[in-house]
């Protein structure tokens, strides 16, 4: 959940929580885990345990942050937030994230023969993400939205796709 929302896909009901989560670390003002089954409040989703992750709101952030690095197999990523109090109640963030990760050349034995490269599938493990949200609130009420893009590359083959093919 995300400030009381639910994420979770539609279709297996599960959840995004890795980079096509598209969201700032930094604009995260705690995360809260419930526990346990709990199906009968949040949906047959709430398996094992239900975690929601809190935002932060316009006066906390009170002003930009800004941050960038480089990380292993060529990760370059930058985040963004900003935030303000207006006058008596009003407040308004947005925060946002974009991300590039070249990946590794990946070994898989099952797939050493000539035709399949013998088995390496080169510059397929790649991540491309990005992502908004934004969030504005007066007094108790709140309208956020958020936009997520993602897209990685799949070096296994799987799906019925060739192994090794970049498309």
């Amino acid at each position: 959940m995300l400030n009381g929302h639910t994420l979770n896909d539609n279709v297996f009901t599960g959840a995004l929580i890795g980079t096509e989560l598209g969201l700032d670390i930094n604009s995260i003002e705690h995360i809260e885990v419930v526990r346990g089954p709990g199906s009968v409040i949040y949906g047959t989703g709430a398996m094992l345990a239900v975690i929601n992750i809190i935002t932060k709101d316009g006066d906390y952030i009170d002003g930009m942050n800004f941050s960038a690095g480089i990380g292993s197999y060529g990760k370059k990523q930058t985040n963004f937030s900003f935030g303000r109090k207006i006058g008596n109640g009003f407040k308004f963030s947005i925060s946002g994230l974009w991300g590039d990760i070249k990946g590794q050349d990946l070994y898989f034995k099952e797939y050493n023969y000539p035709d399949n490269n013998y088995g390496i599938a080169q510059n397929l493990d790649w991540d491309k993400f990005s992502g908004v949200m934004s969030k504005i609130s007066f007094n108790n009420f709140t309208v956020q939205g958020m936009y997520t893009d993602r897209e990685k590359g799949i070096p296994t083959g799987s799906w019925e796709t060739n192994f090794n093919d970049p498309k």
